[in-house]
């Protein structure tokens, strides 16, 4: 259930447990603000894939309805669809 808590938090936020990890290691010292967004731009906003199936019978929705749920929890100010795909209009960079 957790990542699939982090997930939803980013699409309703635009901020997932990466971005939070991320900030807290910086702040700390323990990383750079530069090795901070290079994890941010490989492991936000990642799909916990592994347990969807199990994720779904237990919620008993289909995946479509999972999906159109998301979706329906994005933002406008931001999410935008690029070639199809949701992309946030102002990542960290």
């Amino acid at each position: 259930m957790d990542g699939f808590h982090y997930y939803m938090r980013y699409i309703k936020f635009g901020l997932g447990r990466c971005m939070e990890d991320a900030a807290h290691e910086i702040r700390d010292g323990h990383i750079t603000r530069e090795e901070g967004i290079a994890l941010m731009k490989k492991y936000e906003g990642e799909f916990p894939k592994k347990y969807f199936k199990d994720f779904l019978e237990y919620l008993q929705i289909s995946e479509d309805d999972f999906w159109n749920i998301v979706d329906s929890w994005r933002s406008e100010h931001l999410w935008k669809k690029k070639n199809n795909e949701w992309v946030l209009k102002s990542p960290i960079t």
